[in-house]
């Protein structure tokens, strides 16, 4: 299903009810000196918050050029959707879970200060979207297997590949291709690596997570491989989207859809060949 998604809103539709919440403050935003400044102001979930199980998703106000053209106070919203829900990605979304996160998510931003009607955030456009699935292994075998497999049958190869990064010992292969990204790695020993630090590790969010590892260390022969597909420009999701004859007006209710999650994770997915496919 979707985890991480970037939502962006022009100035027209959202509210700053509490600037100061903002590094630097957003007070600039009513400024006119600023009108033509290229000022940033952001608002993160803290690591001290991250431990407490608090989420919370990254904000970003900046002055640019806006979709009619013209310069423009945008508000980029990004997120991952079942850690705004469940608190963790191990956990995967359903489709009537839409109605559960827009009000959550609603209530999340009013109290880091920002106004917008769940209408509107329904009707939000979507700029980027990572599409993902936890593939459970419970025969014995291993990511790492499995990650080897992939790296040895070269498929980067076959695709308008820019780079590759094999790294964490053989848990992590991921490939980027200009404007998105296919990754699959090892998830519970990314998150063991989240506990000592996340300067390695694939999510930079994983402290919310780690309370999972109690009970994860108690399993047996369990293993989970992760796969994402990360689509981190506007124009790659139409363009994939027509390659595979989805047809979406690419905003936030209209893509959070299963149909479409499986549609995109299984046109990459068949690349890796019968190693992967057999755990779908």
């Amino acid at each position: 299903m979707i985890d991480t998604i970037v939502l962006t809103f022009t100035s027209n539709m959202y509210r700053i009810t509490e600037p100061d919440k903002f590094r630097p403050s957003a007070r600039w935003i009513e400024n006119p000196l600023f009108i033509n400044s290229d000022i940033r102001s952001k608002q993160n979930t803290t690591k001290k918050e991250l431990s407490r199980g608090i989420y919370k998703p990254c904000l970003t106000l900046s002055n640019c050029i806006g979709p009619s053209g013209h310069r423009d106070i945008m508000l980029k919203v990004e997120l991952s959707l079942p850690k705004l829900l469940f608190g963790n990605n191990f956990q995967e979304l359903q489709y009537k879970d839409f109605s559960l996160i827009t009000k959550k998510l609603v209530g999340k931003l009013e109290r880091m200060g920002v106004q917008i009607d769940e209408n509107v955030l329904a009707h939000a456009h979507v700029s980027a979207i990572h599409y993902s699935k936890n593939i459970v292994l419970k025969d014995g075998s291993t990511p790492f297997h499995y990650i080897q497999k992939i790296k040895e049958s070269n498929i980067s190869a076959f695709l308008d590949t820019n780079q590759t990064d094999y790294r964490n010992d053989g848990l992590t292969y991921k490939w980027h291709c200009n404007s998105y990204e296919v990754v699959f790695y090892d998830k519970i020993k990314e998150l063991e690596k989240a506990k000592q630090s996340s300067k390695r590790t694939i999510e930079k969010d994983g402290a919310l997570q780690i309370k999972l590892l109690d009970r994860l260390t108690r399993r047996k022969k369990l293993e989970i491989l992760r796969m994402e597909v990360r689509l981190n420009k506007r124009q790659k999701i139409r363009q994939l989207f027509a390659k595979l004859g989805i047809k979406s007006d690419l905003t936030f209710h209209s893509l959070f859809k299963l149909a479409t999650a499986k549609k995109v994770l299984r046109s990459e997915e068949r690349r890796v060949g019968k190693e992967c496919r057999s755990r779908w």
